[in-house]
């Protein structure tokens, strides 16, 4: 919800039921297809799904990311 800059639960409940009447900005257009673009590299990367989803959430020593999570370092951006 935050990744996308929805402002609430009721909005992102909205945007999953009737996602044909979604109205999302250009910005949340754009951050959906980054999202959707990290979730597909890393099922190419990491073929195991439950591999995919825990790199999110594990501490990574890469400099870009210097100890934290991957997820963690997307939020404080965003």
């Amino acid at each position: 919800m935050t990744l996308l800059g929805l402002s609430n639960k009721r909005a992102l409940y909205n945007l999953k039921s009737q996602p044909d009447r979604a109205k999302l900005t250009r910005d949340q257009l754009e951050l959906t297809s980054y999202i959707l673009g990290i979730s597909k590299s890393l099922q190419v990367l990491l073929p195991e799904q439950s591999q995919a989803d825990r790199w999110l959430v594990t501490p990574n020593d890469n400099p870009l990311f210097s100890g934290t999570k991957p997820l963690n370092h997307m939020l404080a951006v965003r």
